[in-house]
């Protein structure tokens, strides 16, 4: 399991949204795939995560259980959390814990820690950024907007389908404002649903 952050501080006091991307691959020389796998989330208190893609996700007492099914030998995918994370004190810290399971227990192994430090609100805005999760969260953003407005647009109900795109390409544009790609995911979305003139 490779796990990649768009950032790794969060500025104190006040509440952020951080993202993650998980890519869990499945060795070729596999001799049992994985059966029924899942990633399950943990969160810590005050913060919640969801995952983003068009996956099936139950709630346990345990976390969040991310329904992966069987997975193939020499199968790789990309899953992408957003995580809420409130407030905090300067000087705290805060982590999500991922674990990967499926039923023959080819994925046994301890949890992964994915921590976030809580800085000074300078200290956060000069941290360095991961744009390619900031990518991958924007282009999956955008096909759940696309495919959200296209059944909109089916049915012919013209503002809901306006409404959805531009929540989509408000979203899409806080990830990163100063980024020229995470813009173009953005613009091209609205442009594919701007009326004809």
């Amino acid at each position: 399991m490779n796990v990649q952050t768009d950032r790794a501080l969060v500025a104190a006091e006040t509440a952020a949204v951080r993202y993650c991307t998980v890519t869990i691959a499945v060795p070729a020389s596999a001799v049992v795939a994985p059966r029924d796998a899942e990633l399950i989330i943990r969160d810590s208190r005050g913060i919640r995560t969801s995952c983003l893609d068009d996956v099936a996700v139950d709630e346990d007492i345990d976390g969040t259980h991310v329904r992966l099914g069987d997975l193939a030998a020499g199968r790789s995918l990309t899953l992408t959390l957003s995580t809420v994370i409130g407030p905090r004190a300067i000087g705290a810290s805060t982590e999500i814990l991922l674990r990967l399971s499926d039923r023959d227990r080819v994925f046994y192994g301890e949890p992964l820690d994915v921590p976030w430090r809580v800085v000074d609100a300078a200290t956060n805005r000069a941290q360095p950024v991961n744009h390619g999760v900031l990518i991958t969260v924007a282009t999956v953003m955008a096909d759940r907007a696309r495919r959200e407005a296209g059944d909109f647009a089916r049915v012919g109900a013209a503002e809901r389908t306006r409404a959805a795109v531009r929540k989509a390409v408000s979203k899409i544009n806080e990830l990163d404002a100063r980024s020229r790609d995470v813009n173009a995911i953005a613009n091209t979305l609205e442009d594919a649903f701007r009326p004809s003139a």
